[in-house]
């Protein structure tokens, strides 16, 4: 029998020729395909043009560039992209209940399998490292809104440029989220994406919630719906933000 390595295998071993390949898959498949091989996953998380594919890397920022949405991100946490007309209106956002019936949380809820074994709620679950488009946004802008009986405005930017993947990540977004819905009950969450005529697109992640004074239980029922949600992996959260804020004046 020849041992002679076949076309198709000669092709496989090859990263010049493997590369291009790849990149003609979904980005799905592509991640997946790591999967297959030491060599595949070897040159899937070591490739300049791949990595920014999957958005673990930025890609180069053109003038005029319409960013993409990262799809994989968008199809498991659809509530995070969703453009909403009248963001003012808290009622009308996404919440802790919307969030509990994404796909895989919801199927969560009713499995035998434990929070822990859950691959998207692991430390090292790959979304967590993803950027939410492409080019990626350098900072994120965070807004937050209570309302009362009049409208307090807050405002804060953390800064991404300088981080490991170069631009804002989907675990950045999740936590912050995460701990303020669980936190403030009467509460939404949106993300403005904004593009940008030169350089990179804005990412403005606003926060609304009506001031309540609820007694007793509260501190439980914050406990208890942050655990369902809470990834292993979690950093930073809304409550690590109190001396980032700055009050913007409100018309009344």
């Amino acid at each position: 029998m020849s041992t002679t390595p076949s076309a198709l295998t000669r092709v496989l071993s090859l990263p010049d020729l493997l590369e291009p390949i790849l990149l003609c898959l979904p980005p799905r498949d592509l991640l997946l395909a790591q999967l297959i091989s030491r060599h595949f996953h070897s040159l899937i998380t070591n490739s300049p043009l791949i990595q920014p594919a999957l958005f673990f890397r930025p890609a180069p920022s053109k003038p005029n560039t319409t960013p993409t949405t990262n799809p994989l991100l968008a199809e498991h946490f659809p509530h995070f992209f969703t453009v909403h007309e009248d963001a003012r209106r808290s009622w009308q956002l996404p919440s802790f209940e919307k969030l509990m019936r994404m796909p895989w949380i919801s199927s969560l809820q009713t499995s035998t399998v434990s929070r822990t074994q859950t691959p998207f709620l692991r430390r090292e679950a790959s979304w967590r490292r993803m950027l939410l488009m492409q080019p990626p946004p350098r900072d994120l802008h965070l807004l937050l809104q209570a309302c009362s009986r009049r409208e307090f405005l807050s405002t804060a930017k953390l800064p991404f440029a300088e981080s490991e993947a170069g631009g804002v990540t989907m675990d950045v977004v999740y936590d912050i989220v995460v701990s303020f819905v669980t936190v403030e009950m009467a509460s939404g969450f949106s993300l403005i994406f904004e593009s940008a005529e030169e350089g990179t697109p804005k990412l403005t992640l606003r926060l609304t919630y009506t001031v309540q004074c609820i007694m007793g239980s509260r501190e439980r029922t914050r406990k208890t719906r942050r655990g369902i949600l809470e990834s292993e992996g979690q950093g930073l959260v809304y409550e690590d933000l109190e001396d980032k804020w700055v009050r913007v004046e409100v018309e009344d």
